[in-house]
C-alpha cells in the first residue's frame, strides 16, 4: 500500500510500541483532550487523502507527498512523547562536561548569549528561524512530487536522527546551556517540563504543551541538515536561500534553544551520519530491485 519508506513504517510501528511501554514504566499519561483529537483527526485525514489519491488516476501526484506528511507526523509526536519516559530515568546530568568542551573550543556561550540579547532585531530574526522547524519539515514532504527516492531518505535519516537523539539523552542527558549558565530574567519553558519529568512531578502530557526537551545532540541542528538535503533538489532560487536558512537555523539552536555549541555540532554529525546511513540503504534497495527486474543473466555460449 504504502511506497515510500516501508521500513521507515515498520520504525514507526517499533517506536510507538516503545513509547507505550515507555509511558506505561514511567506512570506518564497523554491527555485525551481536544489537542489529542485534533491531531488524530488530521492525521488520519492526510491518511485518507493518500489513499484516495492513490485510486484516481488524476490525483496519484498527491499521494507519495501525502504519505511523507503522514510518516513525519507519526514519527515526530511519537518521539516527542517517548523523550519524556527517557527523561524520567534521570541519569547524571553531563552540561559541566559540555561546557568544558565549548571552552576547549573557545566558545563564551555567556557573552555570546549576551550579544544577541542587545540586539533584539537578531532576536526576532533567529527565533523566526528556530520556530520555523515544523513548517519547513512539512514543506520537505512535497519534494516527493519532483524526487521521490530523495523523500525516502530525508524521511529514513529523519526517524534515524531522532532515533539517536533519543538514544544518546538516555545515556547522556542534559539540561542544556539555560540550566547550567541559569541567565537572569530568561524563563524557558522546555527546561520547566524537563526538570518536573526528572523530578516526577509531570506525570501527564498534553500534545498541544510538549516541547522538545532533549539538548545533547541537538536535534534543531540534525533537522537543518536533512532539511538542505531535501531542498538542494529544488531549483537554485530555492535551494540556496534554503541552505542558508538551515545554517542559520542551526545556529539560533544556540542563543534560542539554549544549546550548548557542542550539542549543535554534534546535532549536524548526527543528522550527516543519519544521511549517509539512509543514502547507503536506499542504494542498496534500489541495487535489488534492479537485480531483480532484470531477471537471470544468460550464460555465454561455449565456442566449439
Amino acid at each position: 500500500m504504502f511506497r515510500i519508506s516501508r521500513l521507515g513504517w515498520v520504525w514507526v510501528g517499533c517506536l510507538a510500541v516503545l513509547t507505550i511501554i515507555g509511558c506505561l514504566r514511567s506512570e506518564i499519561t497523554i491527555a485525551a483532550d481536544g489537542g489529542l483529537f485534533s491531531m488524530g483527526l488530521i492525521w488520519c485525514a492526510i491518511l485518507l487523502g493518500m489513499i484516495l489519491s492513490m485510486r484516481r488516476s488524476p490525483l496519484r501526484a498527491f499521494a507519495v507527498p501525502l504519505e511523507c506528511l503522514a510518516q513525519l507526523i507519526a514519527v515526530s509526536v511519537i518521539c516527542a512523547v517517548l523523550q519524556y519516559p527517557a527523561a524520567k530515568i534521570a541519569r547524571p546530568l553531563i552540561d559541566a562536561e559540555l561546557a568544558a568542551i565549548d571552552r576547549a573550543l573557545y566558545f563564551d556561550w555567556p557573552a555570546c548569549f549576551a550579544w544577541v540579547l542587545r540586539h533584539p532585531m537578531v532576536v526576532n530574526l533567529l527565533s523566526g528561524i528556530y520556530l520555523s522547524l515544523g513548517l519547513q519539515s512539512a514543506l520537505s514532504c512535497f519534494v516527493a512530487w519532483r524526487q521521490p527516492d530523495r523523500a525516502s531518505i530525508w524521511l529514513s535519516a529523519n526517524a534515524l536522527s531522532l532515533t539517536c537523539c533519543l538514544t544518546v539523552f538516555v545515556i547522556w542527558p542534559a539540561g542544556g546551556a539555560f540550566a547550567y549558565y541559569q541567565p537572569a530574567g530568561i524563563f524557558s519553558d522546555y527546561l520547566e517540563q524537563f526538570v518536573a519529568v526528572r523530578s516526577g512531578s509531570l506525570t501527564t502530557l498534553a500534545i498541544g504543551q510538549m516541547k522538545g526537551i532533549i539538548q545533547f545532540p541537538s536535534y534543531h541542528a540534525a533537522a537543518a541538515v536533512l532539511l538542505a538535503y531535501a531542498f538542494a533538489s529544488l531549483p537554485r532560487g530555492i535551494a540556496i536561500p534554503a541552505f542558508i536558512t538551515e545554517i542559520t537555523l542551526s545556529i539560533s539552536a544556540v542563543p534560542i534553544g539554549g544549546h550548548h555549541l557542542i550539542d549543535v555540532l554534534a546535532g549536524v554529525a548526527v543528522g550527516a551520519a543519519s544521511l549517509g546511513i539512509a543514502h547507503a540503504f536506499s542504494k542498496a534497495g534500489q541495487g535489488a530491485r534492479s537485480r531483480r527486474h532484470a531477471g537471470p543473466v544468460a550464460a555465454p555460449a561455449l565456442r566449439q
